[in-house]
């Protein structure tokens, strides 16, 4: 147990796209990296997925790595939706009430079937 007590001290904002199909579920193939942990660590709140347009179904990976390997930690699926002026584009949030990245931890994405135009994930979070 720590000496004290650690709060999220400073709000972090990770984001990247994903477009790159990748069936592979273990990290390997093309991964995109979202958000890398603060030297205390970071506290991770919430991962928004939003369509760049129309989009294509499949998955989206998320997976923490430790610098060595990467561990799954969720999939969440893309819907097939041809966005327009009167059709919003896919989107979706994943929420999380205990997703801590010790330093150097890194969230990242990836996406079961190619995305054109890409696919943005956003993580919220604060270091620690």
């Amino acid at each position: 147990m720590a000496a004290s007590p650690a709060f999220a001290a400073t709000p972090v904002i990770g984001a990247t796209t994903v477009s790159t199909a990748n069936t592979a579920r273990d990290g390997t193939g093309t991964v995109a990296t979202v958000l890398t942990a603060g030297s205390s660590g970071t506290q991770i709140r919430e991962i928004d997925l939003k369509g760049l347009g129309t989009t294509a179904a499949g998955l989206i990976v998320l997976y923490v790595y430790n610098g060595t390997t990467f561990t799954p930690l969720t999939e969440v699926a893309v819907t097939a939706i041809t966005a327009s002026t009167t059709t919003a584009s896919y989107s979706s949030s994943v929420r999380f009430d205990n997703l801590f990245l010790p330093n150097g931890w890194s969230l990242v994405a990836s996406v079961t079937v190619a995305q054109s135009p890409a696919i943005a994930v956003t993580a919220l979070g604060a270091d620690l």
